[in-house]
């Protein structure tokens, strides 16, 4: 089994900071100054790895 993650896909504003309006029109119709392209990925959850469910895990042994 693949490692599983939860995670959300944002664009970063001038300031450094995920714009939820600027991920939006980047993947949208509307005309953007971004593109898909600039959407990165942050993971903040490990579910699954090597087999083992790890979604009971507490956070603190699987960040370690």
């Amino acid at each position: 089994m693949r490692p599983s993650s939860d995670g959300e896909a944002v664009v970063l504003n001038e300031q450094g900071r995920s714009d939820f309006g600027l991920l939006q029109r980047a993947v949208g119709k509307k005309p953007s100054l971004h593109d898909a392209g600039e959407s990165i990925s942050y993971v903040f959850d490990l579910l699954y790895l090597d087999g083992q469910d790890l979604r009971s895990v507490p956070d603190k042994p699987k960040f370690h």
